[in-house]
């Protein structure tokens, strides 16, 4: 308990009768607990789209190996640059929702630790 002076009375401060370190040390756990399920629900999906681009990225230098002439390299090119602009604009946007998600997620897992902990200090 500590002591502050004010003028000339004494003003005594303490933490709240209530308050359980457990509560925040719980509450830190269940937060570190979704942020890990969120980074590694996120790397898998990288995972998952990289290899896929590098398998097709490995086919189109078999389908490059195919063409008779600079014509159908020049169309095999262009189909492989289209599909992967579109591949990749696909992973960004669900990237992106996936991200939102776990967010939302992770802030709701949040706010019921906190309203838990506020539950058992009153």
């Amino acid at each position: 308990m500590a002591e502050h002076r004010k003028s000339s009375e004494t003003i005594k401060v303490s933490a709240a009768p209530n308050w359980d370190p457990a509560m925040l040390i719980g509450a830190n756990q269940k937060t570190f607990e979704c942020w890990t399920r969120a980074v590694a629900t996120v790397t898998e999906e990288m995972s998952q789209f990289l290899q896929t681009r590098v398998q097709e990225g490995l086919g189109m230098w078999s389908k490059l190996a195919t063409c008779k002439d600079m014509g159908q390299v020049l169309e095999c090119q262009y189909e492989f640059a289209q599909k992967a602009a579109t591949d990749y604009l696909d992973e960004a946007r669900k990237l992106s929702q996936l991200t939102m998600t776990l967010a939302s997620d992770n802030l709701a897992a949040l706010k019921v630790s906190s309203s838990e902990g506020e539950r058992a200090a009153a």
